[in-house]
C-alpha cells in the first residue's frame, strides 16, 4: 500500500475536505470577508482541516502558545514517488504570527505519520514506495510577499531561520497549483 493510502485509511474523514471539482477551496472560516484560495490538484491529494471547533489537543495547557493547534490546512500530495505534505497557515494579520502555528502543524505531521508507520507494522502492511515525507510550509495572506520579486522567484521557498523549515508566503485568494510546489 503507498504511504498516501495509509494516511487516507488511518485519518479520520470528518476533518476531510471535498474537493470543488479539480480544485479545494482553502478558506478562513473565521472571516467571510477572507478571500477564497483555489488550490488546483492533478492526481491524489487528500486536504485535511483539523482547526474545527474544539481542541485539538485537549491533553495540552491551552494557556501554552501554539503547541495546542493546528495550521488551517494539512494537505497531502504524492509526486514522483515522494509524499509532500504541506502546512498551510491563512492570516488575516501579521504573517510572520504563522510560523510558530506552521512549525507545531509540522511536529503534529511528524507524530501522525508514527501511528500510520505503526497501523502498518501491527497489520503487517507492506509498503509501496517511499515512507518519507517531504513537509513544506505555506502562508497564506492578506499581505504581499515581501522576497516576491519576479514570476521565476514565485515558487521559491524560503528558510525560516528561527524554526529551519522551508516556506512559501502568498497572497491570499491566488490560484495555487499543488504541482508546482512539490519542489
Amino acid at each position: 500500500m503507498k504511504l498516501i493510502q495509509l494516511f487516507d485509511e488511518v485519518l479520520d474523514n470528518h476533518f476531510k475536505v471535498p474537493p470543488n471539482g479539480n480544485a479545494y477551496d482553502l478558506e478562513e472560516s473565521s472571516n467571510p470577508n477572507y478571500p477564497i484560495t483555489k488550490l488546483r490538484k492533478k492526481g491524489k491529494a487528500l486536504v485535511y482541516k483539523f482547526d474545527r471547533a474544539g481542541r485539538l489537543f485537549p491533553f495540552f495547557d491551552e494557556k501554552k502558545g501554539f503547541i495546542h493547534k493546528s495550521s488551517d490546512y494539512i494537505i497531502f500530495n504524492e509526486k514522483e514517488n515522494a509524499l509532500f505534505v504541506f502546512v498551510v497557515e491563512l492570516k488575516s494579520e501579521n504573517p510572520q504570527n504563522a510560523h510558530a502555528q506552521l512549525f507545531a502543524s509540522e511536529k503534529f505531521v511528524n507524530f501522525v505519520h508514527s501511528m500510520v508507520e505503526a497501523y502498518r507494522k501491527i497489520n503487517k502492511i507492506p509498503i509501496v514506495g517511499n515512507d518519507k515525507l517531504a513537509i513544506r510550509h505555506i502562508v497564506l495572506s492578506l499581505k504581499s510577499p515581501r522576497f516576491a520579486t519576479n514570476v521565476k522567484e514565485d515558487n521559491k521557498y524560503h528558510i525560516h531561520k528561527q524554526f529551519d523549515y522551508q516556506y512559501l508566503h502568498k497572497r491570499a485568494g491566488t490560484n495555487l497549483f499543488l504541482e508546482n510546489l512539490c519542489t
